[in-house]
């Protein structure tokens, strides 16, 4: 006989051990607010079986007819459930879907033919214990109990388990878990298998492992030839790189040195695994109007290898008064060319000589001004321009801007071309947007042209001096704008590190623009005004405070700092309205600039 206390989280109380020659038996005790459970694990060396007994050995908690059930599975040493093998689940119990835990119903020890009798109002277990009987004959709770028999190769190390008494019969779902916080019951019964099947086991989780470790040699030799497979290929393709990117400079050079044709824009852009050569080409002596109004052919070029699908040009057309990527008609289609989702079509390249593939899209509509594109290999495998974009390529002149001479740069009136697009035409605009497409202008467009960077400032002055509008149709939250400023102004002067020819220019934008802020530093000035609110109750709903809360919500913008200056002059002066007004009109904050509450 041995006693001792719970050894493990969940681990109820071992109260003995017994062993015959054939027969090793363990009893446990689990004790629930309540409720008693005892359990008792018997192995039998000559049949290798093992039965647990789980038995309630305390009254009933609710009511005599409750019906007690079990809820259990296996476990491999944690306290996450694993489901038991099919061999352990007793007569009625089964897998519940995408479950790893079953439910057994605890029954009586004896079965008795008695009918169906009314407890406290309720039907009465069809099972109960002939002893269990009262002198009224009414079946009483206790005696109930769960069996599981199986082979011990099927056993796992460790049992969990939960009690719980079913909705039936009058009763309220109760659970019984252990009292020290465990999430289960525990039950080790790993050391009842025999010293046969432990070595067994050992022997099983020894193959398994050698196996693996097979396997992942296996794996790791595969890998490593495919990788040699493809540094050799990559090798090849790279020594045969320059001949392939000289046959596409040969293809481009056939339309540049023609007498009829000439290439009004050529841009080359070197990847990882390939050139890709986009040109526009057009028929040469146009006048300057026809050469405004009629769009040029567009060519893409690539000496790019890929394995697998073939590669495939993703692309659209920039048409006038439309914002974005624009589906071209189908008069514009190469051969092979079908369409995407409404705002592009795919078309596959075309091998015009050894290692050169070409994209040649004619018959383009009078008013599109531009050709967009990107790289794609199905079905997953997408990409843009070096550094991030889309290829875009000019396919007619634009028509200078009143103000801009015939001195300035074609990518400069281009540019100025889609501002004034995007100020006048754009229905929802506001300062963030502005920032954020200045970015894009930097990033993407400017490089080193001097003309370029000049547009930004100016359109960056044009916005400070309010000639632009700062929001309109659109609804900008503080944590928004302050980003989008902090943003812009970050890569200014990231490029003002890099850009030591466009250093004047880039620090005179730079004076245009605040430099906003990031986390909540945009968001702070609404939060202390909620703050003001709320413990000033008098400043209710329609009141100043509660308006300027709804604008800082909804419309914020440089105003609100003079608003907020505004603020303080009117508590100072102990509520002089003039003063108030006046602060304002001192720094060009009318009325008629003020949004309507």
């Amino acid at each position: 006989l041995e006693r001792r206390r719970s050894c493990g989280v969940g681990e109820g109380e071992r109260v003995c051990v017994k062993m015959t020659q054939d027969v090793v038996e363990k009893k446990w005790k689990f004790r629930s607010a309540g409720l008693d459970i005892e359990v008792v694990a018997r192995h039998t060396k000559t049949d290798g079986k093992i039965e647990l007994v789980f038995t309630r050995t305390s009254k009933a908690v609710q009511n005599d007819a409750e019906q007690l059930v079990l809820h259990w599975g296996g476990s491999t040493g944690g306290m996450d459930y694993v489901r038991p093998h099919v061999e352990m689940l007793p007569e009625g119990t089964k897998y519940r879907d995408g479950k790893q835990s079953v439910r057994t119903d605890f029954v009586k020890k004896h079965k008795i033919s008695a009918a169906k009798e009314k407890v406290n109002g309720v039907q009465s277990p069809d099972l109960v214990h002939a002893s269990s009987k009262g002198s009224s004959g009414v079946a009483v709770a206790g005696g109930e109990e769960v069996c599981l028999t199986f082979r011990e190769e099927v056993a796992p190390e460790t049992i969990l388990f939960l009690v719980y008494i079913d909705k039936r019969f009058g009763c309220k779902e109760q659970w019984f878990k252990p009292v020290d916080g465990a999430t289960s019951f525990v039950m080790p019964i790993g050391d009842a298998v025999s010293q046969e099947e432990r070595a067994r086991r050992v022997e099983v989780v020894r193959k398994k492992k050698e196996a693996e470790e097979k396997a992942r040699l296996e794996k790791e030799r595969k890998e490593a030839e495919e990788k040699a497979e493809r540094e050799r290929k990559v090798a090849e393709a790279k020594a045969k790189r320059k001949e392939r990117r000289e046959s596409c400079e040969q293809f481009v050079a056939k339309y540049e040195k023609s007498a009829d044709m000439e290439v009004p824009e050529k841009l080359v852009y070197e990847y990882e695994n390939g050139d890709v050569i986009a040109f526009a080409v057009r028929p040469s002596g146009l006048s300057d109007e026809e050469k405004c109004t009629k769009p040029a052919d567009a060519f893409v070029v690539t000496n790019m290898a890929v394995a697998g699908a073939p590669l495939r040009l993703h692309w659209g057309l920039k048409v006038d008064g439309r914002r974005g990527w624009v589906e071209p008609a189908k008069e514009c289609w190469p051969e092979k060319t079908e369409t995407r989702d409404g705002k592009a079509v795919q078309s596959e390249f075309k091998e015009v000589k050894d290692g050169v593939l070409v994209v040649h899209v004619k018959n383009i509509p009078s008013n599109v001004s531009g050709f967009l594109a990107v790289l794609h290999i199905p079905p997953h495998t997408w990409m843009n321009k070096p550094g991030g974009g889309d290829m875009f390529l000019t396919l007619r002149d634009v028509v200078s801007l009143p103000g801009l001479g015939k001195d300035v740069s074609a990518k400069a009136a281009q540019l100025a071309e889609d501002l004034v697009e995007k100020e006048m035409e754009y229905g929802s605009w506001t300062l963030m947007h502005r920032y954020g497409h200045g970015q894009h202008v930097m990033n993407s467009i400017c490089g080193d042209d001097t003309d370029c960077w000049s547009t930004l400032y100016v359109w960056m002055r044009y916005s400070q001096l309010r000639v632009l509008d700062w929001q309109r149709n659109y609804n900008t939250q503080p944590r928004q704008l302050s980003a989008a400023q902090m943003g812009f102004v970050t890569n200014l002067a990231q490029k003002f590190k890099e850009k030591g020819k466009q250093r004047w220019n880039i620090r005179m934008t730079m004076s245009c623009v605040g430099r906003g802020g990031g986390g909540d530093l945009g968001q702070r000035i609404r939060d202390d005004i909620l703050v003001i609110l709320r413990h000033n109750r008098g400043w209710g709903h329609g009141s100043m405070m509660e308006q300027w809360h709804q604008k800082l919500h909804n419309n914020t913008t440089p105003d609100d700092v003079v608003i907020c200056n505004a603020l303080l002059a009117f508590w100072h002066s102990h509520g002089n309205r003039d003063e108030y007004w006046r602060v304002l009109y001192d720094n060009g904050v009318t009325r008629e600039r003020l949004p309507p509450p």
